[in-house]
């Protein structure tokens, strides 16, 4: 076989939205490895088996037990286990408790931690440790670091910054100055820590170069190509790294980036973007390692998006492309999961889901009409655009309804044993839901103007 794209190949599970259940964490593993991966990046969140504060734990969290089983078949597979624990951005499972507001960036807003607030450092740096007691044989430890969204905006905080010069220096001073501690703790493990790269793309070349030597950053972006995005992932600012002499991974998506409630990966889009990378990591790199990952949630406080086991076919098809640097088809695709026995398991997850996103879509467009039409006749004084559109559409959204309610329970057949029933349930609840109450709120409108 020849030389792989890049060394560490890593698949990503992000736990905080649809956390498999705990037998299926460990089956999963036999394909990742027969697609290519070599390692995980595990964002365990609120399912982790936590001691800092069990309030941080979710309803189905893993125990101890289950991690150490999980860890131990990685092993058994050649999968290096990277842990994910956020230390700055996404911070909302802490953040949201009240005993812990007070750590917040800005009062109402619970995503981003003051770093200079009170035992803030603290609280990161026993997450951390909680984690590696947890895991053997870590490596590599991702702090997160990105979306801060609020960085810089509290007094305090702001206040630091422009006591450092202000602008991008300002706040690179504040963000090692959060971050050094960690480490610190890390080093003295012999962890390479791994950041991403958002909040750096505008910091002066000497405070990139300064982070560079004690940690690796990671550049991500899910769509498109680096040349062509106007976001943070543009090739001008990754160039700025490379320029610093900064140690570079980068991290594509396999499924997650379709959007906050989509149902259905885009592996079109998806595949577009891993090629994307892989070209940029032969013209500049080749980069230490490539992440696939897999958002389940966007944020701990959004909505469910896309579950795995209906995107298997994009797993094989992204962990191909980071190892050989080229598509495999799909027909090399399908080959690979009959091999693992994870074909039929995975067609009647991805038909149930791109069924469900179908009927929704087509339920939801229908009610904008109907919003559309009664608006007209209000217009109108009721002259034109008679009620019997308004209700012959209506009695579609009704069926719609109907025909979604058999999807669900098509839904929970194929996710049975995959997913825990309480995330099942929210699933469907969101998506479906909404419709309902929005065609009940129609029809008495309807009903109302009659």
């Amino acid at each position: 076989m020849s030389q792989p794209a890049v060394a560490i190949r890593a698949l990503h599970f992000d736990l905080k939205g649809l956390p498999p259940s705990a037998g299926r964490l460990v089956s999963i593993l036999k394909l990742i490895a027969a697609a290519g991966y070599n390692a995980l990046l595990v964002e365990w969140e609120d399912t982790f088996c936590w001691n800092v504060d069990p309030r941080f734990r979710s309803p189905t969290a893993y125990t101890r037990e289950q991690v150490a089983a999980f860890c131990q078949e990685a092993s058994r597979l050649g999968l290096e286990v990277i842990p994910l624990v956020q230390c700055l951005g996404h911070l909302e499972m802490v953040l949201s408790l009240p005993d812990y507001a007070h750590m917040r960036e800005v009062p109402e807003n619970n995503d981003t931690l003051n770093p200079l607030a009170k035992g803030a450092g603290a609280l990161v740096a026993a997450l951390v440790e909680d984690v590696i007691s947890v895991l053997p044989n870590l490596r590599h430890f991702h702090l997160g670091g990105d979306e801060a969204w609020t960085f810089g905006t509290h007094p305090d905080t702001k206040s630091f910054i422009d006591s450092r010069g202000g602008g991008d220096a300002g706040k690179a001073a504040l963000y090692l100055q959060h971050i050094n501690p960690l480490l610190d703790l890390l080093a003295k493990r012999s962890l390479r820590p791994l950041l991403w790269h958002d909040m750096m793309v505008n910091w002066p070349k000497e405070d990139m170069h300064r982070l560079g030597q004690r940690a690796d950053i990671v550049v991500w972006g899910y769509g498109g190509h680096p040349d062509r995005t106007e976001y943070h992932y543009n090739t001008k600012y990754i160039r700025r790294f490379v320029e610093a002499g900064v140690p570079l991974w980068a991290a594509t998506a396999y499924k997650g980036g379709e959007g906050p409630d989509a149902d259905i990966s885009d592996n079109r889009a998806r595949q577009y973007n891993a090629l994307a990378w892989m070209e940029l990591s032969q013209r500049l790199g080749p980069f230490k390692g490539v992440f696939a990952t897999a958002w389940s949630r966007y944020s701990t406080d959004s909505l469910q998006t896309v579950p795995i086991d209906g995107s298997l076919d994009g797993l094989v098809n992204v962990g191909a492309i980071i190892r050989d640097g080229q598509a495999p088809g799909t027909a090399a695709n399908l080959a690979i999961l009959a091999a693992t026995g994870e074909k039929a398991g995975w067609k009647a997850c991805h038909d149930v889901c791109n069924k469900l996103w179908k009927a929704r879509k087509n339920a939801w467009e229908h009610l904008k009409y109907i919003h559309q039409l009664l608006e007209f006749r209000e217009r109108t004084n009721g002259a034109r655009g008679g009620l019997h559109m308004a209700i012959r559409i209506g009695n579609m959204v009704k069926r719609q309804l109907d025909e979604l309610d058999k999807i669900a329970d098509k839904f929970r057949k194929a996710f049975a044993g995959r997913l825990e029933p309480i995330w099942i349930e929210e699933y469907l609840r969101t998506r479906i839901a909404p419709i309902r109450r929005q065609y009940e709120q129609i029809v008495q409108e309807i009903d109302s103007r009659r």
